[in-house]
């Protein structure tokens, strides 16, 4: 076994035998237009064909380095490959991936992710799957990718895109922000003896002002919530 997936097998017994995890609920409107960053390079936004997957896996490298993450992208792409789009470069290489669910697929959500996601209501997609392939890190993809990919909901009449992002994953969180995303609630998985239970609870005050905090949100009682503030910010670049 690769080092790295040694050190994520006793990672994830630990996890299985007894913790608690918090992860970060994000929603985005998509009739409030954004004005997300640009990458670095061109990118366009089109449906992952097959002959992209093993270009996105590193041919092979993702499996040596962080097993959990392969085999979990492979069974998302076997569920779900005809939601997944890719972000492709000048070359038509795909650097960017991920899923987006309308609520037509309800049951199938909730049977393959096990009730980690809500049911969708008519109105809404979900965002899920994102992956950068490490060869194109440091050139603004992500954000803009998600930016991108949330307003295909659109297309299956959706006006809320909604995705989950672990609290501590805060790369990942700023580039939802960039993309327009905001916290709407926050969802619990708790293991115990290999077991997992989910519950989803409302946003709480100290949640939202480590956000605020960490997107450089303004922290006074007036602004701290107002949608036209995080709008503002969004779209002059000031966060």
């Amino acid at each position: 076994m690769h080092k790295g997936n040694l050190g994520i097998f006793f990672r994830e017994i630990r996890k299985r035998w007894n913790s608690t995890s918090l992860t970060i609920g994000l929603q985005r409107d998509l009739h409030d237009p954004i004005i997300p960053p640009e990458a670095k390079i061109p990118l366009n936004i089109r449906k992952l064909h097959a002959a992209d997957v093993e270009h996105l896996m590193g041919y092979g490298q993702l499996k040596k380095t962080d097993v959990q993450l392969y085999h979990h992208q492979l069974d998302t792409l076997d569920a779900f490959f005809a939601n997944c789009f890719v972000a492709e470069n000048i070359h038509g290489e795909a650097c960017f991936m991920q899923f987006l669910i309308g609520p037509q697929q309800n049951e199938k959500i909730q049977k393959h992710f096990k009730g980690v996601f809500p049911r969708l209501g008519t109105e809404e997609g979900l965002l899920t799957g994102a992956y950068l392939n490490p060869l194109y890190r440091d050139l603004g993809i992500m954000p803009v990718a998600i930016a991108r990919i949330a307003e295909k909901a659109k297309y299956f009449g959706a006006q809320w895109v909604l995705t989950f992002v672990d609290k501590e994953n805060i790369d990942s969180l700023k580039s939802y922000h960039r993309a327009g995303f905001t916290p709407y609630i926050m969802r619990y998985d708790r293991w115990f003896l290999f077991r997992m239970t989910t519950y989803f609870e409302p946003l709480d005050d100290d949640i939202v002002a480590e956000y605020d905090e960490i997107m450089g949100i303004p922290s006074d009682e007036e602004a701290k919530y107002s949608n036209s503030i995080r709008k503002a910010a969004l779209v002059n670049g000031s966060i």
